[in-house]
Formats: C-alpha cells, sequence, structure tokens
C-alpha cells in the first residue's frame, strides 16, 4: 500500500506541475521529469527488486519510443515526450501501454474540441487530408512526415492529455480490479 502512495503521489504531483507549467508557460521542465523518471526507477527498484527495475526501465523505453516518432513528426514537443517517459517510469510496463493509449485518445478530443471551438473544423480538416496524403507518398520513400503545423490559436498543452490519459488508464485500471471486468469489456 505504501508503494502506491508514494509511486501515484509522485505521479501525480509531476503531472499536476508540468500541467501547471505547460499551461501558463508552454514548456514541461527538465527539473521535473528528469528527477521524475530517475525517481520512477529507484522506487521500482526498491518496491519491486530487479523485476520492479526491468518493469519500470521497459516502461520507460516504450514510452519514450513511442513518443520520440511522434516528437519527430513534430506532433509533441521534447517535454511532453520525457513527461510520458516519467509516466512510463513511474508505472511501469504493461500499464504505461494504456495511458499511452488514452493519452493518444484525450489528445484526440482535446483538438477536436480545441478545433470545433476556434471555428477552424473545415480547415483543419482539409490539413489532415494533406497530411494522410503525405504520409502515403513520404513513407514510401523513407521519410517521415511532419504533423500538421502548429498554430497559435490551436496550441493544445499536450501535459493536459497526458495528465488525463493516464488518470483514464489508471482509473479503468482499478475499475476492472475492483469489478471484475476484463479492459476490453471496459473499454468497448
Amino acid at each position: 500500500m505504501l508503494k502506491i502512495y508514494i509511486i501515484y503521489g509522485t505521479l501525480g504531483v509531476m503531472l499536476l506541475i508540468s500541467c501547471i507549467t505547460d499551461i501558463t508557460r508552454r514548456k514541461i521542465y527538465n527539473v521535473i521529469t528528469f528527477p521524475s523518471i530517475l525517481l520512477g526507477l529507484i522506487l521500482n527498484t526498491i518496491f519491486g527488486g530487479l523485476g520492479g527495475l526491468l518493469w519500470s526501465f521497459i516502461g520507460f523505453i516504450t514510452a519514450f519510443i513511442i513518443f520520440f516518432i511522434f516528437f519527430i513528426m513534430k506532433g509533441v514537443k521534447g517535454g511532453d515526450l520525457k513527461l510520458m517517459a516519467a509516466v512510463g517510469a513511474l508505472t511501469g510496463f504493461p500499464f504505461i501501454i494504456w495511458a499511452i493509449f488514452y493519452t493518444l485518445l484525450s489528445g484526440g478530443i482535446i483538438a477536436l474540441i480545441t478545433i470545433i471551438w476556434k471555428g477552424s473544423l473545415t480547415e483543419s480538416l482539409k490539413r489532415i487530408w494533406r497530411l494522410l496524403k503525405g504520409i502515403f507518398f513520404q513513407v514510401v520513400h523513407g521519410v517521415l512526415p511532419q504533423l500538421i503545423e502548429e498554430k497559435e490559436d490551436t496550441y493544445i498543452s499536450y501535459a493536459i492529455a497526458i495528465t488525463f490519459g493516464t488518470l483514464w488508464a489508471l482509473f479503468i485500471k482499478n475499475g476492472e480490479m475492483l469489478n471484475g471486468l476484463s479492459l476490453f469489456q471496459t473499454v468497448f
């Protein structure tokens, strides 16, 4: 029980501070993410031995690799990448897979709401269509496409999506344990 309080407490503080700085300054600071990654590895080693270290490291690497692909395509920024990697280090594998899934889902929902709110749905759909066509032609030639370019009026603080996605995954995971439902039944 102590493990849950310490790891989830660290996770909550990291996500809260990152949301605040991402909303107010559009930055997620290394002084938050790097110690959180290290703390995740250390805490999971303390509470789970070498197995805890292994699952924590796999969670970190999984989040880093998946978000690095989005970073290369300019879909997320470096702070978002490091924040998700810190979530992976703290929560471990396989939980991070679900946190990433729900983070991407949350990000899509937030983006859609932002686009509709700002009145740029038609323009955004055209840009998405161009992106999809570009992906088809560029991937054939071995070049990663750049995701939709950021516009000042449609900026999304992705720390919010990471926070919602992680909390969503925690809620589903805890609900699954309490209700005895499979994750597939809970989601779909």
